[in-house]
């Protein structure tokens, strides 16, 4: 190991410092090297399995399995930042498994880390190898402290970890958090198959309040959806791809497509493989362009639309300024639909406890029964946002046959306004009128493009309920003065759509948190559902709001976007007669080592709601614990 270590430090030394003799070319040595130049440091590190140090922090090397060989060792010199997180692309070939074990790497008044000789080294490099000559002892394994892989959350469930390993992420990008002794090298073997490549990136965590372990790599939306579809002129194929853009995006995020018909290219490094085998690419007819917008036009080449074989799509969105990426699900499509179909679900009318959903850009049909003047039909958004006042059109159409995709001027456009829940009974009348088939559309508010949803998402809720019965849908407070709840402007869970009254009360001698909550007299169920949020997870609100949904449970969603090991609490609480208020004990208690954000969601139904048909949300909060606690209970009130 001794040897290694001295041998690629010569090689470097030669490659990249100067002798004394030449003073003029080691002054610009000094100079730190380009984002290329230590690309080429770390990939050949890695190559030749020798040390990879802090100075290559945040640098996303590549790492390959040998011809013949199912294991790649990487060593990286921990130092002084004990925790930090090593993210595993999969370029080429799965990432079957993943192991970590460290090696004492301290040697007696070395305190001295490679990456600062390496800063303020001198013209001689004696500095640098006296740093570098130390004992090696084998120590006991690291911990896997936490871990993110991203892509399908249904891809969870075949993942499998240990107190110091991880496998069954095959294809998909993992995020490692681990807790290594400072100072020592760990060492991480990566399983996969002869030849295959990946992507790794070490990152310390140095600071509990500023550190972002995910820092660089774009945030996509909750959905990683893509919408294609085909044109054809004059004989002439043109494909149109569109996407959501990035939550976080700025000037430095750019899009990138590529379309070919050998394989699927799951992550932008797998795209960058195929493009430096020309020949390779010439075969799979690879296509790739950029772009800042959020959609693009491409000509298929008559190999990619003769519809013979599959197409393979993905988008990449790149961070110009960390050179990282982040990639959208990838498609594959025998044949790529005409642009302007909108295809329609036709449902068999029926009432309570019957709901239908309606998809973004997915119409409905139904057979409206005649003399039906005491039906009501109701509306429930799934996704509200608190700058909308208004968030889509419903548009009636007489649907002539259910073939029939291209409709006539609508005969009712109606303003779906920002509510829990919308009473549309004057549609009945209209519906009457209209008589037999009936075609409901949404729409967006104004012609272009819509961010609240993306096509196939459940946009809304709808049900029929006959005005003579006793209503089954939950009641809201009718406004905060029903219940002497006290308001307060100082805490982050005071954000929410309409301002639904609740307050939390610390219980300092539990270190736990009480809800009370404004309710109405009639009993109702109430589900409350508690789920951390994860501290390495740099979350915008939009983006959790997006992930809320008032028509269903948001859990799956929300697991996704948190953290697949956020550990979700139910609770379920029946109301009381002519009760006002609701108290309700959440079930952490918060310590230091606790997560320090909580999101609370409520759930209400009415008693007489036997299936729970018609629950609905009533709020959400996001929870600081850290701050109700420690700024309550304590004269300090630091969070840490």
């Amino acid at each position: 190991m001794i040897a290694k270590v001295h041998h690629l430090l010569i090689i470097a030394f030669f490659a990249f410092s100067t002798s004394e003799t030449q003073p003029e070319l080691g002054r610009k040595n000094r100079v730190p090297w380009s984002s290329q130049h230590l690309h080429q440091v770390g990939d050949a590190l890695l190559e030749k399995e020798e040390i990879v140090s802090s100075f290559l922090e945040g640098v996303e090397l590549t790492a390959s399995i040998p011809p013949g060989a199912t294991t790649k060792s990487l060593y990286y010199l921990v130092g002084n930042d004990a925790d930090f997180v090593i993210t595993v692309s999969p370029c080429i070939g799965p990432l079957k498994g993943i192991h970590f074990h460290s090696i004492k790497t301290i040697r007696h008044r070395w305190g001295v880390s490679v990456s600062n000789n390496w800063i303020h080294r001198n013209k001689s490099s004696n500095d640098l190898l006296t740093a570098v000559r130390r004992h090696y002892l084998f120590h006991k394994p690291v911990e896997l402290m936490s871990y993110e892989v991203e892509g399908d959350l249904r891809h969870q469930h075949r993942i499998s970890t240990g107190p110091n390993w991880l496998k069954g992420s095959n294809s998909a990008r993992v995020h490692l958090t681990l807790s290594v002794k400072s100072g020592d090298t760990l060492i991480t073997t990566i399983y996969g198959n002869p030849g295959s490549t990946f992507k790794v990136r070490w990152t310390a965590k140095r600071n509990d309040l500023l550190y972002q372990s995910l820092q660089g790599y774009p945030v996509l939306p909750l959905s990683t959806h893509f919408d294609v579809c085909r044109k054809r002129y004059s004989g002439i194929d043109l494909l149109n791809i569109e996407w959501t853009r990035v939550p976080n995006e700025d000037s430095s995020i750019q899009y990138c497509v590529s379309i070919n018909r050998e394989r699927s290219l799951p992550h932008r490094c797998s795209l960058q493989h195929l493009e430096k085998n020309v020949t390779a690419a010439i075969n799979a007819k690879l296509i790739h362009k950029c772009t800042r917008d959020n959609r693009l036009q491409l000509l298929l080449h008559s190999d990619l639309s003769d519809g013979q074989r599959q197409l393979f799509l993905s988008v990449y969105a790149i961070n110009e300024t960390s050179n990282v990426s982040s990639a959208y699900t990838p498609r594959v499509f025998s044949s790529i639909p005409l642009c302007g179909e909108r295809p329609a679900t036709e449902i068999i009318f029926a009432l309570r406890p019957t709901t239908y959903f309606v998809h973004w850009s997915m119409d409905i049909i139904f057979n409206w029964p005649r003399n039906s003047k005491d039906i009501a039909m109701f509306l429930v958004p799934c996704r509200r946002s608190r700058n909308k006042e208004f968030l889509f059109n419903l548009r009636v159409f007489k649907q002539k046959t259910f073939e029939e995709h291209e409709q006539e001027v609508p005969i009712e456009v109606i303003r779906i306004r920002n509510a829990p829940i919308l009473d549309l009974s004057p549609l009945s009348r209209i519906f009457d009128q209209i008589g037999g088939k009936i075609r409901l559309q949404l729409s967006p508010l104004m012609n272009g493009y819509e961010d609240l949803f993306i096509k196939g998402d459940k946009a809304a809720r709808i049900f029929f309920l006959n005005r003579t019965e006793r209503s089954p849908l939950p009641i809201r407070p009718r406004h905060s003065g029903e219940t002497k709840l006290a308001r307060s402007d100082r805490s982050i869970q005071e954000v929410d759509n309409d301002n639904y009254p609740v307050e939390f009360q610390p219980i300092c001698q539990l270190h736990q948190i009480r809800m009370k909550m404004a309710v109405s007299p009639v009993p109702q169920v109430y589900r409350i559902t508690t789920i951390p949020i994860s501290a390495i997870k740099n979350i915008p609100y939009s983006e959790i709001e997006k992930c809320v949904n008032n028509c269903e449970n948001s859990i799956d969603e929300l697991k996704k976007l948190f953290g697949s090991q956020s550990k979700t609490d139910y609770q379920r609480i029946v109301g009381r007669w002519n009760s006002t208020t609701l108290e309700v004990q959440l079930p952490f208690s918060y310590r230091y080592d606790s997560p320090r954000h909580y999101f609370i969601l409520v759930y209400a139904s009415h008693v007489e709601d036997v299936t729970s048909a018609y629950k609905t949300l009533f709020f959400h909060r996001i929870l600081d614990a850290c701050h109700l606690i420690e700024g309550s209970c304590y004269s300090s009130g630091r969070c840490s």
